[in-house]
């Protein structure tokens, strides 16, 4: 048992004040029998022997009396720290841990949860004293703040960041907070040391996505106390926008494209019928409404045809539900207007090529601007002002001219690679394909001439009609058969007499294969950009694909493939850096909009052919919108981190596993209650239970008794006295 108030304990010896009393009231009287009294002794005897024993047990109860009172004072405590022993504590350091996540914005009977967690560290702030110190570390801050950083003592401070705190858009996890505190108080050198955590403890926020594989951890030494503030009574109904995707296609104004939404339902009712929309740039171009089960997930499919081209603005949307914050999520497409067309090559080898693209495709809206050169004049700037490059017969290349189309595709330009007439082996590989990081050739095939009276070639074997190259093409006319033994749609397929083989990495995904199991059309990433390599040149001395229904549509849908690249924006979560690429020249500094536009000035730099920006204060999801001058150059989304979409508590056994995965013991955890009287319950879980009441029900218990016994032993002794006169 522990004092609070020991020095209260010298007190105790006011216990021996009853048993001075009585010592003192002790007289010895001298006995002078008489004759008359003696037949009294017998009577009397039995009354005395009851008086002397009321007269000990008053002296007890007034013993226990002065005890239990000054025990009271003590503040007894069940358990307590070395420090409370001496009266008083040692000075602590306390790392606040707040979750500041969207989920804590949920309701329940005791209000926000996000407002019981700040009122209950308020509360924890009141039970500091001087020479405490304190770090405050919401969840949200946890990628900008340093191990650097030093505690303060300045609790009014620390009252103010906590009234000013709001819950954050930015994703965390409790396990990595954890981690960061331990770093925290290892720089303490106060005797006291603990962590409070107050969280609602949401599925998507207990697990780190850096978590090791490896055993447990070990982050705090047993001295550490762990108290865990847990906010939310019951389990929003809640369903969120988790993920959007949008397959590869070639995007163009008044051609359809497709949508796909996943829509996760982290509470534990069944939803039907609950309504989801497609908005783009501001307007609902279709909904479904969606039935999905407790805990499980569903995806959600629309088709969308933009009106025009330039930068779309996407949204997917649920209509309202207890929880706001991520009923929508956001896209930006960039659908090109016009591509700019470099053809590289000799004027044989281009001819054919130059022919199907200069005649322009009916099916299509966007404009080609089409430049040519041959590989011996290619220079820096036509490559700077290409998005889609068509090179065929290339044989060598500069050091100049490699690097920049290495650049080129570092900014996601597209690269159509033909043979030609005078390809060679060896000079294509250590001339091209060694400078420029693209598949080298292993061989190349020739069969026998077209005119020969032997018919010598081989054709298709296998086309993927679900690549987005062909998608839509099949409806508008191409030549089409079905296989008698697949049932599979197939194209009308070239004669190929000669061919070249190439090394393809694994990564390469063969469009269309021949029969003799050689690629015909292959598309591989490049850096950040994407190559599609056909085994064949454009030329009759190779087969008489350029005389066929599909050349022409391929070579223009190729083009509208690869200019797609940067189409859509990678998908950034809130806080991380966004990367602006554009090919605009920058002629001053540039503006980013926030979705509440905030404007921020951000400085461009260039990098080849491109203008880069990056960008750091994603502080809300949305639409951020890039600027030079009045000119709109780029937009990107910005989107909640999906896990936060798993609002359900985490179960008792997640919560515990990553306990575990700490090293954190079970009996170095505090668990309290937020809606509760968190003052009172962190004071006893410091120094323990206080018994101070109990021992002062104990007092006025015995004062009764005394006052009970001492008037029974007054009246019996006063008989006693009156029989004796």
């Amino acid at each position: 048992m522990t004092f609070l108030n020991p020095i209260i304990l010298f007190g105790l010896l006011a216990a021996g004040i009853p048993i001075l009393l009585h010592l003192l009231n002790l007289r010895k009287l001298r006995t002078i029998e008489f004759s008359t009294l003696s037949f009294l002794k017998e009577l009397q005897k039995t009354k005395i022997r009851r008086i002397k024993i009321r007269q000990w047990l008053l002296l007890l109860l007034r013993m226990l009396l002065i005890m239990f009172i000054v025990m009271a004072f003590a503040r007894p405590t069940l358990k307590g720290s070395l420090a409370g022993a001496f009266g008083e504590r040692a000075n602590t350091t306390s790392v606040f841990i707040l979750d500041d996540s969207q989920s804590m914005t949920a309701l329940d009977e005791g209000g926000e949860r996000f407002a019981q967690a700040r009122n209950a560290a308020l509360q924890v702030v009141d039970l500091m004293k001087d020479g405490d110190e304190v770090f405050l570390m919401k969840l949200s801050d946890l990628g900008t703040l340093s191990t650097n950083i030093a505690p303060t003592r300045n609790l009014e401070l620390v009252r103010t960041a906590l009234r000013e705190s709001k819950p954050s858009y930015r994703h965390a996890a409790l396990e990595d907070a954890l981690r960061f505190s331990a770093r925290l108080l290892a720089g303490s050198t106060n005797f006291n040391q603990e962590v409070i955590l107050f969280s609602d403890f949401q599925a998507g926020s207990i697990a780190s996505k850096h978590s090791p594989s490896s055993a447990r951890e070990q982050l705090f030494p047993e001295s550490v106390r762990l108290y865990v503030v847990e906010s939310g009574s019951h389990e929003p109904n809640n369903l969120g926008v988790e993920s959007i995707s949008i397959p590869n296609s070639i995007f163009e104004a008044g051609k359809p494209f497709s949508v796909q939404a996943r829509v996760i339902n982290a509470g534990e009712s069944n939803i039907e019928n609950h309504i989801v929309s497609l908005f783009l740039n501001g307007e609902r171009v279709a909904q479904k409404g969606i039935d999905v089960p407790p805990g499980s997930a569903t995806n959600v499919d629309f088709t969308a045809v933009p009106k025009s081209g330039g930068i779309l603005e996407g949204t997917v949307e649920l209509e309202q539900d207890e929880l706001d914050f991520d009923n929508r999520r956001h896209f930006t497409l960039v659908i090109p207007e016009r591509v700019r067309l470099l053809l590289v090559g000799s004027s044989g080898d281009l001819q054919f090529i130059r022919l199907a693209l200069s005649s322009r495709e009916p099916s299509s809206t966007t404009a080609l601007q089409i430049r040519e050169t041959t590989p011996e004049r290619l220079s820096a700037n036509d490559v700077d002002a290409a998005d889609v490059i068509v090179a065929a017969g290339l044989r060598g290349l500069s050091a100049v001219q490699a690097s920049r189309i290495e650049s080129f595709l570092d900014a996601g330009g597209g690269l159509i690679a033909f043979p030609g007439q005078q390809t060679d082996q060896n000079t294509y590989n250590t001339g091209v394909a060694g400078k420029i990081g693209i598949p080298q050739i292993n061989n190349i095939e020739t069969l026998q001439s077209l005119n020969s009276d032997t018919e010598s070639y081989i054709t298709f074997d296998r086309v993927e009609t679900r690549h987005p190259l062909f998608r839509g093409m099949f409806e508008k006319g191409l030549q089409q058969s079905s296989s008698s033994n697949s049932g599979q749609r197939t194209i009308e397929s070239p004669q190929v007499i000669k061919l070249v083989r190439y090394q393809l990495p694994t990564q390469a995904q063969s469009v269309i294969t021949l029969s003799n199991d050689a690629p015909f059309l292959a598309e591989l990433p490049v850096r950040s950009g994407r190559v599609l390599l056909y085994g064949v040149a454009a030329l009759p001395q190779w087969s008489d694909f350029p005389f066929k229904g599909l050349f022409v549509p391929l070579l223009h849908r190729s083009v509208s493939y690869l200019a797609q690249e940067t189409a859509q924006q990678k998908e950034v979560v809130v806080g991380e850096e966004q990367v602006v690429r554009s090919r605009v020249r920058a002629t001053d500094r540039w503006v980013v909009t926030s979705p509440t536009n905030i404007e921020t000035v951000v400085q461009p730099a260039s990098s080849g052919a491109e203008t880069i920006v990056r960008f750091n204060e994603t502080n809300e999801p949305g639409v951020y919108r890039v600027r030079n001058g009045s000119t709109t150059v780029n937009a990107f989304a910005v989107n909640m981190y999906p896990d936060e979409s798993k609002t359900a508590r985490a179960t008792d056994e997640e919560i515990q596993a990553m306990f575990d995965r700490l090293g954190i013991a079970e009996e170095s955890i505090q668990r309290l209650d937020a809606g509760g009287e968190i003052h009172q319950q962190i004071q006893e879980a410091r120094f323990g239970v206080e018994l101070w009441k109990h021992f002062l029900l104990a007092a006025l218990v015995v004062a009764i008794a005394e006052m009970l016994v001492a008037r029974d032993s007054k009246a019996e002794l006063a008989s006693v006295q009156a029989a004796k006169a």
